[in-house]
């Protein structure tokens, strides 16, 4: 099923703190940028693209995404959290899987900006990969937090790095 996403909409509740999320379908994903008092910085950094990564510690599949000129920026995924478990087929070389980018205002949940961009092939086959050999985790949330405590983005960037 499309979420159906226009500009200048409410699109999530008002948050009191920065976050980026991503959730995942047959038919591609959705990363939402949540971002307070957005600024033309932001706005441009948003609209200039943006970089990919992947890697896997322990279990958690960690979407790494570079907005523009900002910082990295890491989200844990945990196929379970979603409502439907996504299935995927291998894009053949030169595709990817769609991922709609929104970027929301943090205090008000107001859709400042959307893009559509293509996953390169190498990314969305390893995302592919590690979301299809994700295990169960009823630990899930205890791990993910003890990896949010052990490992700083830019450690996570240089294990997808190592990992390519």
């Amino acid at each position: 099923m499309f979420q159906v996403y226009k500009v200048g909409d409410k699109v999530l509740p008002p948050s009191w703190y920065e976050y980026l999320g991503m959730s995942l379908s047959d038919a591609g994903g959705t990363i939402a940028v949540v971002y307070k008092n957005i600024a033309e910085a932001e706005l441009k950094a948003f609209n200039s693209g943006f970089k990919f990564k992947v890697v896997v510690v322990d279990g958690i599949v960690w979407m790494l995404v570079k907005v523009g000129n900002q910082p990295w920026a890491d989200i844990p995924y945990y196929k379970y959290a979603e409502d439907r478990l996504p299935t995927f087929e291998m894009p053949p070389d030169g595709m990817g899987l769609a991922m709609q980018m929104l970027l929301v205002e943090a205090n008000t949940g107001i859709l400042k900006a959307m893009r559509m961009v293509g996953l390169p092939t190498d990314v969305s086959r390893k995302l592919i990969k590690a979301v299809e050999n994700q295990p169960y985790m009823p630990d899930y949330t205890q791990r993910r937090n003890k990896q949010m405590d052990k490992y700083k983005t830019t450690d996570l960037v240089r294990l997808a790095d190592q990992n390519a």
